[in-house]
């Protein structure tokens, strides 16, 4: 992907952003076949090589982790506490990861603008569709602090911090563009990284 960034009048303010990734485990959630390192042949189709392998009950527990952590951290970076936060929109991979991750930052659930009961998991797109239905039902006031966290195999994640005062049309220009490229970081696939924590 690719995404470029502007500035054109008023509109939403991006405070901070921060992103890391871990390729210490990358079983954890993985494509064994088809890369450099197992690149595709007959037998690892027949093998199932092809398809996507989890460690469901350790990718809960990374996930979590991993968006507390980008969030706290960028948090005390800009020198807000968790209590100002008005909005969270997460990454929505299911309902446990979002309450979790609500009470591990102690920030009530009614601040995380959900919509999986719509749409289930979106994977990538959880967050874009997130929050251009907030923007549309008017969810951000002026001078609302925002907080999108976000994880991805890797394991990677991200996390960006932005003040919607003043609050206009052109809001979701700004805010798509370093929310792209949040997610397109956060997202990728880093597997083959070397081992160790890597953040930036």
């Amino acid at each position: 992907g690719a995404a470029v960034l502007t500035k054109e009048g008023e509109g939403t303010e991006m405070l901070g952003f921060q992103c890391g990734a871990d390729g210490s485990n990358p079983t954890l959630l993985h494509q064994p076949a088809g890369g450099s390192m197992l690149p595709a042949s007959p037998e690892t189709v027949k093998t199932g090589g092809h398809f996507l392998k989890m460690n469901g009950r350790e990718i809960f527990k990374s996930a979590v982790r991993v968006m507390e952590r980008a969030a706290i951290e960028l948090l005390a970076k800009h020198g807000f506490d968790k209590s100002e936060v008005d909005h969270v929109i997460p990454h929505q991979a299911n309902a446990r990861i979002v309450e979790s991750l609500s009470q591990r930052l102690e920030i009530p659930l009614d601040k995380f603008y959900c919509n999986l009961h719509k749409y289930g998991n979106t994977s990538a797109a959880s967050i874009p569709l997130a929050l251009d239905e907030a923007y549309k039902s008017s969810t951000f006031k002026k001078g609302d602090l925002g907080l999108l966290v976000a994880f991805g195999a890797g394991l990677t994640w991200s996390a960006t911090l932005f003040d919607s005062s003043p609050l206009q049309k052109n809001l979701m220009k700004a805010s798509s563009i370093f929310l792209l490229l949040a997610l397109m970081i956060s997202l990728l696939d880093l597997s083959a990284v070397s081992p160790g924590d890597r953040r930036s």
